[in-house]
């Protein structure tokens, strides 16, 4: 089948494709003969195309779990109802809180503890160590098992 009218020019029934990049290849080797295909498109995908499907499907995720009440940026709030274990203690965690979720009285919690009184109920467990300079919040899990 030719393509040219024999001048180098393409006949006026066809549209010739050309290809902007290589998007695959696959090589072929045999004893008689080898071969490479490559696999082109012809319309090149445009970056702003891509980073806009990126975008919509990251934000689109979001929305979704939003819209399904799974989405949650921070912990649930802690009353005394909470259930948990020791090893569930974490450093946003307030000094209050720990007393509020094992039933200790706060004073109490401070003696255990082996910190100064003087230290804000509302102080996180991560902050401590600003008041009491070796004080490790894996000691709170240990002191309170």
């Amino acid at each position: 089948m030719k393509f040219t009218d024999g001048f180098w020019e393409i006949k006026p029934e066809f549209t010739p494709y050309y290809a902007s990049q290589i998007r695959d290849f696959h090589i072929e080797r045999e004893l008689e003969s080898n071969s490479v295909t490559l696999y082109c498109p012809f319309k090149r995908v445009v970056a702003i195309f891509v980073l806009s499907i990126v975008i919509l499907l990251f934000f689109g995720g979001i929305g979704i779990t939003k819209l399904a009440g799974l989405y949650q940026v921070t912990p649930p709030k802690i009353t005394s109802e909470t259930k948990m274990t020791t090893d569930e203690i974490k450093g946003y965690m307030t000094l209050q809180e720990v007393s509020q979720v094992f039933n200790i009285d706060l004073n109490e919690l401070y003696k255990k503890l082996n910190i100064p009184d003087t230290i804000p109920k509302e102080t996180k467990l991560k902050e401590v160590k600003n008041y009491v300079p070796d004080f490790e919040v894996e000691q709170v899990r240990e002191i309170l098992k």
